[in-house]
């Protein structure tokens, strides 16, 4: 199964992307729009002098896109392969768990059936990708050049200045923005919004249909369907319900309803459908226990409006910030639209304040007290109050003021993207390496895990945080030091410089802590004075001394001289850059 969470958050990476391609075509396009000229003898001549614009934008929209498919591509199939196996394993440990209490006759290896329902997937969603692309090419180029002819008509006309003329058409562009129509009742959408229903409902599809065939595989009878606050009405009357499915032709065998007429399943409209976050997982009498229960059709209500609200303030922010980016690409006057972003980030932040149960809120920077500069060791978050990871928001809410708190000590570090995998205590942060092209990109994400061996403090997620964003901040610094930026396309040479790079930083952490030391002797100090897992390498060793420093109780001076180390290689890195 494929949590109603992590199906409302594992689209987020491939949505940004998106998002991103949007802001750089429409920045493009109010620049082509200053610079263009439109003083010509006639139309034909205007004409002929618009399709070769077209044609040269036209090509700068084609490699745009074949970038970013490249990368939504690559999401794709990270997003399908991991979904659906993660679902299908989950409920194997049920089937598992029935064979062992003779509920079942035996477990059914399913692996390459599985395989071939992730390739589907993958390959199916990616063409939808590709379909879309070249639809939303074509709008691109249509949308600038209504811009353009916009700006020549007003020239022509004599009712504007050229600057009247360019300013309209680029304000123009930047309140449309692109959009596609793709809905049957017509509806213009944006990228970000066709590529997340697609990827969001080819990877539930996915893994409902490998679901499908492991359920029948291993002769299982009954599922139990997932439940969450914010269903759609529609959906809300058969979630957290226990339901029989039975192969077409099959009689049904117990008193439970049936699913497939139940829940739609199967149909845009019914689970698994368009945009649906419902998923299911095998029920066997008398050894699982109930997961969901139903919820109340009333509370159900009242949050599926109240996040409704919360998606449409979101829209409104992303739809002021895209406009305010698009008028200062052209040199336009943005006040207005800066202030109208402020204007609904407020309103937002007051929806969440007023249903702080319910909502939660998308923390990209949070605004916290300066690190007390009179201590020069400040255990400057040892008194947050979240102990456990015990909800998304508390795992989003310390990560970001934990980044934002390490960016004031290591100012100019830009921390990595935040992915949550699952609710856990421990985390787990990487440089990703596109195998192909070479692009690097750096990322931190949450996932369940054991913390032992590591420093203690009182609040454990905070010390993994800590700890995954100093592994973060080697990287960032090695990869300033390599003079490599998030993103960028690199050789082969390049990848070596930047390995070589950060073995030299993580080494100069043992000349300056240790003198004529063996290794036992340095294992041993380094096991009593911090902790068991800071003797596995010395990125570990770093990072856990961070967390000495940062969150315990009480640093040791070897913890101290690791951290006294990264802020003076920190200095260099920024005076060097």
């Amino acid at each position: 199964m494929i949590s109603p969470r992590d199906l409302g958050h594992l689209t987020d990476e491939v949505e940004k992307i998106w998002q991103e391609l949007e802001d750089e075509l429409l920045a493009d396009m109010a620049q082509r729009i200053i610079k263009n000229d439109y003083t010509f003898p006639s139309t034909a001549a205007w004409y002929k002098h618009k399709l070769e614009e077209i044609g040269v934008q036209y090509d700068y929209i084609v490699r745009q896109l074949s970038r970013t498919l490249k990368l939504s591509e690559k999401q794709v199939k990270r997003i399908i392969g991991e979904s659906v196996q993660d679902a299908v394993d989950t409920d194997n440990l049920i089937f598992k768990a029935a064979a062992e209490a003779d509920l079942l006759e035996s477990v059914t290896d399913t692996s390459e059936l599985i395989s071939k329902f992730i390739a589907d997937g993958i390959k199916s969603t990616n063409g939808e990708l590709r379909n879309f692309a070249r639809t939303y090419a074509a709008d691109v180029s249509k949308a600038y050049e209504h811009a353009i002819d916009q700006a020549y008509l007003q020239v022509t006309n004599g009712f504007y200045t050229v600057q009247q003329a360019l300013q309209t058409a680029i304000e123009q562009l930047a309140r449309q923005g692109i959009t596609s129509a793709i809905t049957p009742s017509g509806r213009r959408e944006h990228a970000d919004v066709i590529v997340r229903r697609a990827v969001r409902t080819g990877t539930n599809q996915a893994a409902l249909k490998a679901q499908e065939a492991n359920f029948f595989a291993m002769g299982a009878q009954l599922v139990e369907v997932t439940a969450h606050y914010g269903a759609r009405p529609s959906h809300a009357e058969w979630q957290g319900q226990i339901y029989e499915w039975t192969k077409p032709g099959q009689q049904k065998q117990t008193s439970y309803p049936d699913f497939v007429n139940s829940t739609g399943y199967g149909t845009g409209a019914g689970l698994g459908g368009w945009n649906c976050r419902h998923s299911f997982y095998p029920f066997f009498e008398g050894l699982s226990e109930r997961t969901y229960e139903p919820l109340s059709s009333q509370e159900t209500e009242r949050v599926y409006e109240l996040e409704q609200e919360q998606r449409y303030n979101e829209r409104m922010i992303r739809e002021w910030t895209r406009r305010q980016k698009t008028l200062e690409a052209g040199g336009c006057d943005s006040g207005k639209e800066r202030d109208k972003v402020r204007e609904w980030k407020k309103r937002n932040d007051l929806l969440i304040e007023s249903n702080p149960d319910i909502l939660k809120k998308n923390y990209v920077a949070t605004q916290v007290s300066t690190v007390n500069s009179a201590n020069k060791y400040s255990k400057f978050l040892a008194k947050i109050n979240i102990q456990k990871a015990t909800n998304l928001g508390a795992v989003e809410q310390i990560d970001s003021i934990v980044s934002a708190e390490m960016s004031k000590l290591f100012r100019g570090y830009i921390s990595s993207p935040l992915i949550v995998k699952n609710e856990g205590l421990s985390a787990l942060d990487s440089i990703l390496i596109s195998p192909n092209r070479y692009k690097i990109n750096r990322y931190v994400s949450i996932v369940k895990a054991s913390v032992e061996g590591h420093v203690f403090v009182k609040n454990p997620l905070l010390a993994v945080s800590i700890h995954e964003r100093t592994h973060d901040l080697v990287h960032f610094m090695s990869m300033r030091m390599s003079g490599i930026k998030d993103n960028e396309i690199v050789n082969i040479l390049d990848l070596e410089r930047l390995q070589v790079t950060q073995e030299k930083l993580v080494q100069g952490v043992y000349l300056a802590c240790f003198k004529n030391e063996s290794y036992l002797e340095i294992q041993n100090k380094i096991k009593k004075e911090i902790s068991e897992r800071a003797s596995h390498s010395g990125n570990e060793f770093i990072a856990e001394a961070m967390v000495q420093v940062l969150a315990g109780e009480k640093a040791s001076n070897l913890s101290k001289k690791v951290y006294n180390y990264l802020r003076r290689e920190w200095a260099k890195c920024v005076k060097a850059n």
